[in-house]
């Protein structure tokens, strides 16, 4: 879905197979997660801004922007809409999520909770082993991009002759990419700032945590950031403190 020409309107068939993903993800995480604290599901916006313009999907002040100037497989977008909607969450509900946790914990949402969301969505056997491979294929590009993050941040003179973006490009390149519209974006990307670094860095420091509280509280229920963040702990230590907290909220679920 996607993929449109500059000044492009948004096609009707676009928006409703959006606003039905929503609606759908909407109904999963109030299922998943009701009872708690916190009704993350209530946090979500009532639907996310679709742009024709942008290449990128973000999340600023509480409302989910979906970019649909590239093309996108229905899968992939389904984790990023995931991710973007834990960022929606945590801003409405005005609880710090600090550091890596930001993009950390959105991140592992799409580890742990889209593919058990797509199993859902996509029953057949063969279609959700192909949808989840396509996505593990597409998220090639956070450790392209970090990697390109890193390397033009910390190359040295007389490294390389090129300039930032064009030496950027050449990195996500090795990664297989050619498509000169996806090499400018990731180019952009890695050169804006240390966002990049986040992801794959702020992953693996959740991902501990969230092994360390399960360990904690047994093997159900299943220890994600939706979860935390509707036991109103988006960010919690990894302590003793933390898992008795979180075991008493479990224990009390409405």
């Amino acid at each position: 879905m996607g993929g449109y020409q500059e000044g492009e309107g948004l096609r009707s068939a676009d928006e409703n197979v959006i606003l039905e993903m929503w609606s759908s993800i909407r109904a999963f995480i109030k299922r998943e997660y009701h009872g708690y604290p916190v009704d993350i599901a209530a946090l979500m916006p009532d639907r996310p801004v679709i742009s024709t313009n942008s290449e990128v999907c973000h999340t600023m002040g509480g409302d989910v922007s979906i970019g649909l100037k590239n093309e996108w497989f229905k899968a992939t977008l389904y984790s990023t809409m995931l991710h973007e909607i834990k960022h929606a969450i945590d801003e409405r509900s005005h609880s710090a999520v600090e550091g890596a946790a930001w993009e950390g914990g959105a991140t592992s949402i799409e580890r742990q909770v889209w593919p058990r969301f797509l199993a859902e969505v996509i029953p057949d056997r063969t279609d959700l082993l192909v949808a989840q491979l396509i996505t593990a294929v597409d998220n090639v590009r956070f450790t392209a991009t970090t990697d390109a993050t890193l390397k033009t941040f910390l190359r040295t003179p007389g490294q390389s002759n090129l300039d930032s973006f064009e030496y950027a490009k050449q990195v996500v390149a090795d990664y297989g990419y050619s498509d000169p519209k996806m090499l400018a974006l990731r180019s952009r990307r890695a050169n804006a700032g240390t966002q990049y670094l986040e992801y794959d860095y702020g992953l693996v420091k959740y991902m501990g945590l969230l092994a360390y509280l399960q360990a904690g509280v047994g093997a159900t229920p299943r220890v994600d950031a939706y979860l935390l963040q509707a036991c109103g702990m988006p960010c919690p230590n990894e302590n003793q403190a933390s898992i008795d907290r979180l075991k008493s909220i479990l224990q009390s679920r409405q």
